[in-house]
């Protein structure tokens, strides 16, 4: 007899669940480990092959996370549309010509595509301006310097009143003697700072605005008020004539974060400012009551007020070096203007003060005295340009960024001497960021295109874990690098993202009307091809090649705008399947014999027009969706109406799916069948290359930026839609690797439910082997005897 020790397998490839330690054969002399495990064969060859298939699973998804990546680094190198520099679509890359200002701190320029070559000149004589409201007196507590010699010499000083300090504080200035703001401003804080009553309580600092100097005083303790006193009494009067607007004023240090109530009085209620700038008005409002912000409101909100009650087109500014609160319009020019308005005058009644700006508001922001009522405009910018032949044009702008014959400047301040703007052709910087997207794109459709390509070998099946732990880990990853290849051959989601990017670059470039939109065409063949390709090797179809550069070259130095057109041209919706309404008279649609005509795979569809007699827009689009709505195009097709800018009135038809149309009788639509292409069709077939390959970007992994969404790469390989949370069936990578798991579950349950019953078959075997045993004992001694 023999016996054996072992222990239930545990793990990937065993019957999991734990450890038991079992001592069988003792009465059989079997082993009884050995026999179960072959008998468990089975069991392991079914949960070995669906972790298997569970690996080529996460195997594929690995594929696909690797081909998205790639694609997001195309989309981040070449379409991220902050970084204007590199962005495939901003048409300033696409111009073949640079300008370099000798003056950019004056005048900067750029060059579109097709402005000539040379040398430019511009004069400014002045720049646009705001129309701007300007405080006329400082909000904090400070003084203009006129005379810097009248601070110092005998008898001279400054008193200040200090809360909880029984006597005004004097500052002796008489030893000063200095000539400059700066020397004046470190003979005060050295004062303050020898007086035990005023150190950390206030400061001094110069400030400078232009020709204009100032001293500021800066109050240091929000718990001590403090101010400038004139204390005669005791012979110190602050006797400098520069300090007597603020004798007998507390020390303010204004700021964005300054309350209202703190500037003046009667601004903790509801404040209102009337507003009128270019010739629109509106009322800031500012709820400062106890229902409100209850008094703490700043003229920071009051600012924010401004800004959103405007929409952006006023603005409030606090200028902490000048302590000014200023009012301007956004928008330059003098056709910009800006008005604070009492509103009594035209908009409310007599006594009514809801409608009114607030009383003392103007006086607390240290606004000119005569600003209500008065209308401030805004400047032109006055400019002489040269061209590169000499003639000299004068001219007024109302903004400082202007474009004159293809060169856009942009006018910073006034110049004494003219600024040189000198045009070079540049087509080198074209090329380069058109070779390097090829270069980039050419490296991802290669990975792709090899993975849809590449044969799986059947001799390398994903490793059990029982062959895995007899091999080291060199062996492991070239078994494995053997056994992922051709995991994504012949994918469909990934052949079709490569069809649609050959035929991004294959398909004509069209305009509204089907005809080519650029006089440049995509190829190597025809005097208007630009020398770029598809490859014509056949195990490379996506591969882009610049077959011919001097092709490339020449469209770029002399038709830029064209290549313009071909990469980066831009689709408008709003113009596909529009027609504009002769007139903007709607007899044409009105009475017997008119019909819209509606040709799909669903049937034909006449619409009656004789029904129709409105002369309203509105009702013409509910007379039109009313009677489609009531055929088999429900929900395929539609019209909406509108009127532009200039005030022509147009019809548009919006289909999901391929419809032709066609009128009778009504002039303002085409009398032939004429196919009406969907949106989505129309953006394909208008847009440019590169607006193109954004799209099928954005379609397959996403939008710039997002990393779960539902395009059709990103969903199929990281959205689990239906398993974990339905219970049900789907298909993608995640649905997939569940549904295997949820095998695994299952089999390693029934793997070990088999192992239970084998041990307990043999275990009663055992039970009837030693009964047997001792009745065979019990016999031998019975015959012995």
């Amino acid at each position: 007899m023999s016996d054996s020790v072992s222990s239930m397998p545990t793990g990937a490839t065993g019957a999991g669940g734990g450890s038991m330690l079992r001592i069988t054969g003792l009465n059989t002399g079997l082993d009884v480990d050995s026999i179960v495990k072959k008998m468990l064969k089975g069991d392991q060859a079914k949960l070995d092959k669906v972790k298997q298939s569970q690996q080529l699973i996460q195997w594929r998804q690995d594929a696909y996370k690797t081909i998205i990546s790639d694609i997001q680094d195309l989309q981040k190198s070449f379409f991220d549309v902050s970084d204007s520099a590199d962005y495939l679509l901003n048409q300033d890359n696409y111009s073949n010509m640079n300008a370099v200002s000798d003056a950019a701190g004056l005048v900067s320029a750029t060059a579109q595509t097709g402005a000539a070559a040379g040398t430019y000149k511009i004069s400014v004589a002045d720049v646009a301006k705001n129309a701007v409201i300007g405080g006329s007196s400082s909000l904090n507590s400070q003084v203009k310097i006129t005379d810097i010699s009248s601070w110092g010499g005998s008898g001279k000083s400054i008193s200040f009143g200090i809360e909880g300090v029984a006597n005004p504080v004097t500052l002796d200035l008489s030893g000063f003697t200095g000539t400059t703001g700066a020397s004046l401003v470190s003979y005060i804080n050295q004062k303050i700072a020898a007086d035990p009553s005023l150190t950390g309580k206030m400061s001094t600092s110069y400030v400078e605005d232009g020709s204009n100097k100032y001293i500021k005083f800066t109050p240091l303790d929000n718990d001590s008020n403090i101010g400038i006193v004139n204390d005669t009494a005791n012979g110190h009067p602050t006797n400098i004539t520069d300090m007597d607007g603020l004798v007998n004023k507390q020390l303010v240090s204004a700021s964005t974060s300054t309350k209202l109530t703190d500037l003046g009085s009667g601004l903790d209620g509801k404040i209102a400012l009337n507003l009128n700038y270019n010739g629109k008005e509106v009322s800031v409002q500012v709820d400062n009551s106890s229902s409100g912000k209850n008094g703490s409101a700043t003229v920071g909100d009051l600012i924010t007020a401004i800004s959103s009650a405007t929409g952006g087109a006023v603005t409030g500014k606090f200028d902490d070096t000048t302590g000014n609160f200023t009012l301007q319009t956004t928008a330059t020019g003098s056709i910009s203007s800006l008005k604070i308005e009492d509103y009594l005058s035209t908009h409310g009644q007599a006594g009514d003060t809801s409608s009114e700006t607030t009383p003392g508001l103007l006086g607390a922001l240290g606004m000119p005295a005569d600003a209500l009522g008065k209308s401030y405009q805004g400047s032109d910018a006055e400019v002489t340009v040269t061209g590169i032949d000499g003639h000299s044009t004068t001219m007024t702008e109302s903004s400082n960024s202007f474009t004159v014959n293809g060169i856009n400047y942009n006018v910073i301040g006034k110049t004494t001497d003219p600024v040189s703007i000198s045009v070079t052709s540049d087509t080198t910087k074209i090329y380069d960021k058109i070779s390097n997207f090829i270069d980039k794109y050419n490296k991802v459709m290669d990975e792709i295109q090899t993975k849809l390509t590449e044969k799986s070998d059947n001799d390398y099946p994903p490793l059990t874990d029982a062959k895995k732990s007899a091999m080291n880990s060199d062996d492991i990853k070239n078994y494995e690098a053997k056994a992922k290849q051709g995991i994504l051959r012949n994918d469909e989601d990934l052949t079709n993202l490569m069809y649609s990017l050959r035929s991004a670059f294959s398909n004509v470039v069209q305009d509204g009307n089907g005809n080519s939109a650029a006089s440049v065409a995509f190829g190597q063949y025809g005097t208007n091809a630009i020398g770029i390709d598809l490859s014509n090797d056949p195990e490379q179809p996506n591969k882009l090649v610049i077959a011919d550069s001097s092709k490339l070259r020449d469209a770029i130095a002399n038709h830029g705008d064209q290549v313009l057109k071909l990469f980066a041209g831009t689709y408008n919706s709003a113009l596909n399947n529009r027609y504009n309404i002769a007139g903007n008279d709607l007899s044409a649609w009105k009475g017997a014999g008119k019909t819209i005509n509606l040709q799909s795979s669903s049937g034909n569809v006449a619409i009656d027009m004789s029904g129709f007699t409105s002369d309203s827009l509105n009702d013409l689009e509910t007379y039109i969706n009313n009677k489609i709505n009531a055929t088999s195009l429900k929900g395929m097709a539609s019209v909406s109406t509108s009127v532009d800018a200039s005030g022509t009135k147009h019809i548009k038809f919006t289909t999901s799916s391929d419809i032709s149309m066609s009128a009778t009788g009504i002039s303002d639509l085409p009398t032939s069948s004429t196919k009406m292409l969907s949106d989505k069709d129309a953006e394909f077939n208008q847009s440019g290359i590169f607006s193109r390959v954004k799209g099928i970007f954005e379609d397959n992994v996403g939008t710039l930026g997002t990393s779960l969404n539902n395009a059709t790469l990103t969903k199929f390989a990281n959205y689990q839609d239906d398993f974990s949370l339905y219970g049900g069936i789907g298909s993608t990578l995640p649905d997939q690797i569940y549904q295997k798991q949820q095998q695994i579950k299952d089999l390693t349950d029934q793997m070990t439910n088999d192992e239970k019953k084998y041990y307990d078959q043999f275990t009663r075997l055992e039970v009837v082997m030693q009964q047997l045993n001792s009745q065979q004992s019990a016999l031998s001694m019975y015959t012995s005897g």
